[in-house]
């Protein structure tokens, strides 16, 4: 409760129009988006892996005076590892074309490329509808999903699938060839599954992948190490998902819109 009372879009959020349209970049393949905190531009990755709203490398923070110390925020990592990081509350943050006040920005601790300084996590953007297309380095905040057809997409090349919403954010319930599996998005990494099969490969292929009613076919998937004791989950869709498959997620009514013409009765 208390994120949301911090999380205040400015007028460009507000208004019945609203639609932001961030451009992505890809470091090393995995996607950032540019961002503006006390005058100085940061390179953040988009990890809708994660729960926080802001992280940032610690000497990325040492070097930002004007924030206030707010507690802690303990995580739990697919490895089963808890860790506990600083958070802060800053006054802006400003993304392009938009601009984010009074939002929490904890320190992190991870490594990341040398030109990335940080991430945004779920915790901010699934307060808001997203649509996401890596093929074309695209990430939009909007209103309506009928506006994506600014965007040149036909809204009859996507079809409904479902979602909940759990403590890992979105996660689907995906058919596989070794189950019916549950996995959340994390685009910080390409697409896994827990080992299926007590396989020494680091890879497996699964020849059925099917979301709701669309079968996205054969799909290789990388092994996750998921420790047992995160049981609600069996994998995550990750980086090349989104680079084949573009998305619009409406958070607060639990649906989501897959662009997948090829395979579309």
């Amino acid at each position: 409760m208390t994120n949301l009372l911090l999380i205040l879009f400015l007028n460009f959020f507000s208004a019945p129009s609203t639609y932001m349209r961030i451009p992505l970049e890809f470091s090393e393949e995995i996607p950032t988006l540019q961002v503006e905190i006390q005058g100085k531009p940061y390179s953040l990755i988009l990890d809708l892996g994660v729960d926080c709203e802001f992280a940032l490398k610690k000497d990325v923070l040492d070097n930002l005076p004007e924030k206030e110390r707010i507690g802690t925020h303990t995580i739990i990592s697919l490895e089963g590892e808890e860790t506990t990081s600083t958070k802060y509350l800053f006054q802006s943050i400003r993304l392009k074309n938009g601009e984010i006040i009074h939002t929490i920005v904890e320190e992190d601790n991870k490594e990341f490329p040398d030109n990335v300084s940080g991430r945004i996590g779920r915790n901010i953007l699934q307060t808001y509808n997203l649509f996401i297309d890596f093929s074309k380095s695209l990430l939009v905040v909007l209103k309506n999903f009928d506006d994506l057809k600014m965007e040149g997409y036909s809204i009859k090349d996507f079809r409904a699938i479902p979602f909940e919403i759990t403590r890992w954010g979105a996660v689907f319930t995906i058919e596989t060839d070794f189950g019916s599996k549950r996995f959340f998005i994390n685009t910080h990494a390409p697409s896994a599954i827990r080992n299926p099969g007590k396989t020494e490969s680091q890879k497996v292929t699964t020849s059925k992948f099917k979301i709701g009613s669309i079968e996205l076919g054969k799909t290789n998937l990388d092994i996750a190490e998921i420790s047992p004791l995160l049981d609600d989950i069996d994998g995550y869709l990750g980086i090349d998902f989104f680079k084949n498959h573009a998305i619009f997620f409406d958070y607060q009514n639990k649906k989501a819109l897959l662009h997948f013409k090829a395979n579309f009765p």
